[in-house]
């Protein structure tokens, strides 16, 4: 607060460390929402003038537990129902030494996009290797098992097929 980089008042009152350029980049990177909600307490003098489509939030709601901002049951609601189904993710299974997830879709896509590979050849040897990176990793050496098995799937694949051109 003695730099200046945070608004001393606001933290004193709601213990909110902002500033006016937090403020300004935070609305920069939202700037394309429909509407942006928005508690007017909260906000640094003249940072409202810095969007039109800014939509206040009464403060007592935060306090209200039956009227909270967080119930999906609010018309002005901050947190809305996300429709996006969520993918499954290809993931390895250990005990089966397989991977799961992965669709007849999926091998239809890869065996389209990597013409030159042999696809579940190239899966066979990739279980492999992993296999043996759980046996490092169960041994306390250093390891590389993957965190995204779809990247490391299309990497390896893409690896291979300009190997075989």
């Amino acid at each position: 607060f003695n730099e200046g980089l945070f608004n001393k008042k606001l933290y004193k009152k709601y213990q909110i460390l902002t500033s006016n350029g937090i403020q300004k980049r935070y609305f920069h990177s939202i700037k394309t929402r429909k509407d942006i909600y928005v508690i007017k307490e909260y906000l640094v003098n003249g940072i409202s003038n810095y969007l039109d489509n800014l939509v206040n939030v009464n403060i007592n709601s935060i306090k209200d537990n039956i009227n909270s901002i967080k119930d999906k049951h609010n018309p002005h609601s901050i947190v809305k129902e996300s429709i996006v189904k969520k993918k499954k993710e290809v993931d390895f299974d250990f005990s089966k030494k397989e991977f799961i997830n992965l669709t007849p879709e999926k091998l239809k896509g890869f065996d389209k996009k990597y013409s030159n590979t042999n696809v579940n050849t190239e899966l066979e040897k990739m279980e492999n290797w992993l296999m043996v990176e759980k046996e490092k990793k169960d041994e306390g050496k250093k390891n590389k098992i993957p965190k995204n098995y779809n990247l490391f799937i299309q990497n390896w694949l893409l690896r291979s097929n300009n190997d075989d051109k």
